[in-house]
């Protein structure tokens, strides 16, 4: 199964490359790249940059994602999860092959409104992180990581497991946020903002708790 997850996330990063490579003649001269909260053009890049920006983007983070279990002081570890780890790695170049596919799709015509087809994608990556979270175990880049969860390995456990399950919830929040795409930007941004500062604190309360 790793060797599947290892091609299978080598030809996501391909498949984006490629389709961009191919539909690059017929893209136009400028093209529209970012979107405000309410799903408005307001940014643009000229041809080359705006076309390969996210594909050349996504090429180093998958050189780095062979580089962190090398560079990781605990990268054994990782390997206890790299099942785990690999299938996260596809599952984000595929959300970024979505994004990428939205942005030909937009400057080729078909304009449909980011705040319905991101919510997809960031709901089923935040609902795969919070099915994998309580697998992993300490390590410095995948995780929720701080400072306690970093000093214990009980710590850690306890507060990715949680973590696992606010992230599941998280993710299905952000889907319903199609049904009010203006306010996709709330859907996001606010809940994980709050979790993510409850989780923090709740790692700092348990290692305490842990240490007395």
């Amino acid at each position: 199964m790793r060797l599947q997850y290892k091609v299978l996330g080598a030809a996501a990063v391909f498949l984006t490359f490629l389709c961009t490579a191919v539909l690059y003649p017929v893209l136009p001269g400028v093209l529209d790249t970012h979107w405000g909260a309410t799903g408005e053009v307001n940014g643009r890049m000229g041809k080359f940059w705006g076309a390969f920006i996210l594909p050349i983007i996504l090429l180093g983070v998958y050189f780095l994602f062979q580089l962190i279990p090398k560079l990781d002081p605990l990268g054994y570890n990782i390997l206890g999860f790299e099942e785990q780890y690999l299938q996260f790695q596809f599952v984000l170049y595929s959300f970024m092959f979505l994004v990428q596919a939205h942005i030909l799709a937009w400057n080729l015509g078909y304009k449909m409104s980011p705040n319905m087809v991101v919510p997809f994608g960031v709901g089923a990556l935040f609902y795969f992180i919070g099915h994998i979270l309580p697998q992993t175990r300490r390590n410095w880049f995948f995780g929720f990581r701080t400072p306690w969860t970093l000093s214990s390995d009980i710590v850690w456990e306890k507060t990715n497991s949680l973590a696992g399950r606010v992230f599941k919830v998280l993710g299905v929040i952000v889907l319903f946020s199609v049904f009010a795409p203006t306010y996709m930007v709330y859907f996001v941004l606010a809940p994980t903002i709050f979790c993510a500062i409850a989780l923090l604190a709740y790692s700092f309360v348990e290692f305490r708790r842990q240490k007395n």
